[in-house]
């Protein structure tokens, strides 16, 4: 397992929790990422005529992973951290991009993983984390209808400041 993979899973699940960006290691020893993230599988995938044992492993291990992501990006949608997203679908694009890093990524002292695996967990939060200005106070549905009526009032605002520009004679805006 790679490390970028771990870490992206432990900073999506700390960013649907404490609204952290960082992966911080002085905080997180990294094993702590390796709980569940232990068959992220982000590494080549599985030859064709793999012991049916070593298949199956393998699928169980993909399908975990899957969940786990899942699971972590629906609390951060629940929580109002995360923007409203396809769980399944941005889970699956997060893994595809921990795998396919396998193809064109060689570590070496020249080029370490640590930088590499930080870039992706950063992209990783992109795609879902909500604009700081947009995260409810309270994650709940009032919370979002507070957020509604602030975006409401705002486009009231633009509209009646839009109609008095159209009320007044030409050469008078």
């Amino acid at each position: 397992m790679s490390s970028s993979g771990a870490r992206i899973l432990y900073v999506l699940r700390e960013y649907a929790e404490l609204g952290s960006t960082r992966w911080n290691p002085a905080s997180h020893p990294r094993s702590a990422p390796r709980r569940t993230a232990g068959a992220l599988p982000c590494a080549r995938p599985q030859r064709p005529g793999a012991p049916r044992e070593i298949a199956k492993k393998h699928l169980e291990g993909r399908r975990a992973v899957l969940r786990e992501i899942t699971e972590v990006i629906e609390e951060g949608v629940t929580a109002g951290r995360f923007r409203p997203v396809d769980a399944g679908i941005t889970a699956l694009s997060i893994i595809s991009m921990c795998n396919w890093v396998a193809w064109w990524f060689h570590p070496s002292p020249a080029h370490p993983a640590e930088p590499v695996a930080e870039q992706f967990a950063e992209n990783a939060v992109a795609m879902v984390a909500r604009d700081a200005r947009c995260i409810p106070d309270t994650p709940n549905p009032l919370g979002i209808v507070s957020l509604l009526r602030q975006d409401l009032d705002h486009l009231a605002r633009l509209l009646t400041a839009e109609d008095e520009r159209r009320v007044l004679p030409p050469g008078k805006a």
